[in-house]
């Protein structure tokens, strides 16, 4: 079995392990290791060691998990915070206020430099969410989560067939949005965020490769930025292994994120959104 001991731990792009498997995470950290499956072979296992894992990156909507656990996680870590109000798309999350609680929870607890807002994807449908409803639906969770966060990622809806297929069977058709749309919810949202003490950034988004974004005030950036974890964790131990680390190839081409392995598995989250790329 194949060894690897990354510099940086994602947890996890697979699946919300903060709201639902972070027990299991912590005993694996406390272990020293965890097991990595290839969803696409599942005979392909990597053992991943923590030893040399600096930062622990978590991915969550409502990391419920990680709340009851925090006395446990003694590591260096920052929390990407997905906060939408797609109420039509995300039928199984808490209610709204109750995610705008526990993510200022998160925030009075760690330091709102270490809460990243992520509001993706920008989802467009057809006769019920359009640009200037998406506009007025980012206004709101940023209203609430002003003083909050220092940060919010935005990226474009990618139309994965299964993705659109799913929305489709709940009567919901996605809207691909026009460059007009694009300039305008971009150039929106970054006078928004400017208006309540955030900076805006991309990650992975298709519009952005073409320059489009940045263009409206909307820089493309990462979720795992290297830039942002040698600022934020500078006094972290080793923590200039970091500056090695090169573009992530497991992520798609888009991406800029810097290296990392994740860990959890594919279809194990229960929030099943529709968007979802992950289900």
């Amino acid at each position: 079995m194949k060894e690897v001991h990354p510099v940086i731990i994602s947890a996890s792009r697979r699946t919300d392990l903060p709201a639902f498997f972070m027990q299991d995470f912590l005993k694996s950290w406390k272990r020293g290791y965890t097991l990595w499956k290839n969803p696409f072979n599942p005979k392909q296992i990597k053992k991943v060691f923590f030893d040399k894992t600096k930062v622990v990156v978590f991915w969550s909507k409502y990391p419920s998990g990680y709340m009851r656990h925090i006395k446990q996680i003694d590591f260096p870590h920052y929390m990407l915070f997905t906060l939408n109000l797609y109420p039509e798309l995300e039928k199984n999350l808490p209610p709204f206020e109750k995610r705008v609680a526990i993510f200022r929870e998160v925030s009075k607890t760690i330091g709102s430099e270490k809460v990243i807002w992520r509001f993706d994807p920008i989802v467009l449908v057809e006769g019920l969410i359009d640009a200037k409803e998406i506009v007025r639906r980012f206004a709101v969770v940023a209203k609430a989560l002003e003083g909050f966060t220092k940060r919010v990622i935005i990226s474009f809806m990618t139309p994965y067939r299964r993705a659109v297929s799913r929305m489709k069977k709940s009567g919901l058709l996605y809207h691909e949005p026009t460059m007009d749309e694009v300039e305008y919810i971009a150039a929106s949202l970054s006078e928004i965020a400017d208006e309540h003490g955030m900076e805006v950034q991309s990650c992975a988004d298709r519009f952005a490769a073409l320059g489009i974004l940045e263009s409206m005030g909307v820089k493309r950036g990462a979720c795992i930025d290297k830039e942002y974890i040698l600022r934020v964790f500078r006094d972290v131990e080793g923590i200039e292994a970091v500056v090695t680390l090169k573009k992530d190839k497991g992520q798609r081409s888009l991406c800029l994120c810097a290296e990392s392995v994740d860990v959890g598995e594919y279809g194990t989250c229960k929030f099943n959104c529709l968007y979802c790329y992950a289900i």
